[in-house]
């Protein structure tokens, strides 16, 4: 895919998806001291065509809340776990999400 012009991902922010009702939207009050990052389902570097796209995969209908210390701002990013992946033609990354 073929990058937009102008389009720049510090223009986006995360936000409520107000097309979803009220009682059932996720809050960005939910993350905040809740231990937990917000993480992107479909990545916001792979979808840069318009910056409308961009800005909708911060939308929290496309996050996911990931454990921030010890994964997502550790593992996912280290050199060992990158190399794993190199390692391998076709390696699936399998994402479970758990409601309580």
């Amino acid at each position: 895919m073929k990058r937009g012009e102008g389009v720049d991902r510090d223009k986006s922010r995360f936000q409520e998806d107000e097309s979803i009702p009220e009682k059932f939207r996720a809050k960005l009050l939910n993350y905040v001291k809740s231990g937990y990052d917000r993480g992107h389902m479909a990545p916001a570097a792979d979808i840069r065509t318009t910056q409308k796209a961009l800005d909708e995969t911060f939308l929290l209908t496309n996050i996911a809340p990931q454990v921030g210390n010890g994964f997502n701002r550790d593992c996912m990013y280290n050199d060992d776990y990158i190399q794993f992946t190199f390692k391998f033609k076709l390696v699936f990354i399998l994402i479970c999400i758990h409601f309580l």
